[in-house]
């Protein structure tokens, strides 16, 4: 059977794009929608309200705690943070896909085709949104995947109540990355995260962090995230979301990113689907998209490189003068205007 548009992949990225697509379109995933979570599920409510995800909400947050192996420094949120329910948002963008959706391995692709354990199937356009493997893409490009530039968290839910996210910066607690504590409606979401990932007791040093809280893991989950930028577009594949890499570094944010880019090409592909341009014109339209903010993600990796290579001494230093007021707002800003996402529907539906 032939579509439209088959979008592999249905986590931030692939629902986003999918549910904005007018045309005949096939979701595919090898989970049920919003049954494996591999994100701490933490970004700006203003990504919850212009998703129209408030529904899954768990706690908003106004300030921000980061420390450092020296010292502790809170600041204001220009821009309020929250953490929200994976299972939630997943299901409420899932209620605007009018579309079809397969659960099913994704295998591959050959000649506009993408390849199953449950057939093969065919589509004028088609994306891979399947995360940092890039099923699609890899079998076009076997090297696309760059195991040096994966960053790697691991994380558990504690009962450890807070009312701001932090974010902590020791090496003595994790090399190479950082540690963090998200609140969300009972406990925490604890976890560690590194840019070096390679021989690190992972397992080890989170539960060593959760102890110093005199609490115990009692379930783990992890996952990779790139952090380096890829090819927007491989044979007749458009990559969106953690299959582009298109993940800040430092930070390790996706899911912000992935909706942005997520609906700037559903745009495209609409114009293709509609027959106002070619899937050519397409490809090359969402390959100058992603280009032009390249320069954002190489600042970022710009700077993640510093920090991962700056004693703590150094790094505590910086974190005293860039927690002031003033300049953490001027940084706030820059970061949330960045990469600004637009309403996913309007009242009426979809756009």
């Amino acid at each position: 059977m032939a579509y439209d548009v088959i979008v592999a992949g249905a986590s931030f990225a692939g629902l986003t794009l999918a549910s904005r697509i007018k045309g005949k379109t096939l979701l595919i995933d090898r989970k049920s929608v919003g049954s494996l979570p591999t994100s701490a599920c933490a970004t700006f409510y203003d990504v919850l309200e212009k998703m129209g995800c408030e529904s899954s909400l768990y706690k908003v947050f106004h300030k921000v705690n980061w420390q450092t192996g020296y010292s502790s420094y809170a600041f204001d949120a220009v821009e309020p943070f929250c953490t929200f329910d994976y299972k939630e948002f997943c299901h409420s963008l899932l209620k605007k896909f009018a579309g079809e959706f397969l659960k099913a391995n994704i295998e591959g692709y050959r000649d506009g085709s993408v390849i199953t354990d449950k057939g093969t199937f065919s589509g004028r356009v088609v994306v891979d949104c399947t995360g940092w493997r890039a099923t699609l893409g890899s079998s076009v490009k076997r090297d696309l995947v760059d195991e040096k530039n994966l960053f790697f968290g691991l994380e558990a839910v504690v009962p450890y109540e807070d009312d701001k996210l932090t974010f902590i910066m020791d090496s003595k607690i994790m090399e190479h990355g950082y540690a963090w504590i998200f609140p969300i409606d009972r406990g925490s979401r604890v976890g560690l995260g590194s840019y070096a990932n390679s021989g690190l007791n992972f397992v080890e040093k989170l539960k060593n962090f959760v102890a110093s809280f005199e609490l115990e893991i009692q379930e783990m989950h992890g996952g990779f995230l790139p952090f380096r930028l890829r090819q927007a577009v491989l044979d007749k594949i458009f990559l969106v979301g953690d299959s582009g890499g298109q993940v800040f570094p430092l930070t390790a944010e996706g899911i912000r990113q992935g909706i942005y880019f997520a609906q700037a090409c559903a745009e495209i592909i609409q114009k293709v689907v509609d027959g106002g341009i070619s899937l050519e014109d397409g490809l090359n339209a969402y390959r100058k998209f992603v280009e032009k903010h390249r320069w954002v993600f190489a600042r970022f990796l710009f700077t993640q490189n510093w920090i991962l290579h700056a004693e703590n001494r150094r790094l505590d230093f910086a974190s005293k003068f860039a927690c002031r007021r003033l300049p953490m707002n001027l940084v706030q800003k820059q970061y949330f205007n960045a990469m600004r996402i637009k309403p996913q529907w309007t009242k009426g539906g979809r756009d």
